[in-house]
């Protein structure tokens, strides 16, 4: 491996924040093209602590900071599982958002919060109190903000399946007008 390989992974995004999971993943397959068709399945089989190992880089790697050498100390139990659950797709929440970013918010003042999300505190307290039905921009917003992807929230992974059934619907109207019929209960 070149250094030039890995410090596509150590450098930080554009904005200086963390590159997300998705944009990780991409950079690799780029780098290293061979993952891609890897037998991830093979490989575990072969190698029971290989998993682990790959879990413990990848909680590790989370926790640098750029310009501060040095080893890195394992992530907080509660961290390292959300971080886990994260990589393994399985951290969502099925509660509506305003609940939702209210347990993230965790008894934060609302200054606290405008700070942290970064958006306006008059969208953070309508956000909060569920007057205000979220964007898919705030989601992502709140999100990242708390190590997230914005599918934790329920009404991020709607608006994307919704996208994708009427993305469907569009490129076949046939489709949509037999859905419809079915829905309505016309011609039955």
């Amino acid at each position: 491996m070149t250094e030039r390989n890995l410090a596509v992974f150590s450098a930080p995004a554009a904005n200086g924040k963390k590159l997300g999971m998705e944009r990780r993943l991409e950079l690799i397959h780029r780098e290293f093209p061979a993952t891609v068709s890897l037998d991830w399945k093979r490989a575990f089989d072969n190698d029971v602590d290989l998993f682990g190992r790959i879990v413990r880089d990848i909680l590790k790697l989370d926790q640098v900071v750029p310009g501060r050498p040095g080893p890195r100390p394992d992530p907080e139990p509660d961290r390292a599982m959300g971080l886990l659950r994260q990589l393994m797709a399985e951290d969502y929440i099925s509660l509506p958002f305003d609940e939702a970013f209210t347990i993230l918010a965790d008894q934060r003042s609302l200054t606290q919060l405008e700070r942290k999300v970064g958006l306006p505190r008059t969208i953070v307290r309508r956000l909060m109190r569920g007057i205000r039905s979220p964007t898919m921009v705030e989601m992502a917003s709140v999100a990242e903000a708390y190590g997230k992807h914005p599918s934790y929230f329920v009404e991020f992974r709607a608006a994307v399946i919704a996208g994708a059934i009427v993305l469907r619907l569009e490129g076949a109207p046939e489709t949509s007008i037999g859905l419809y019929r079915r829905i309505v209960g016309v011609g039955q």
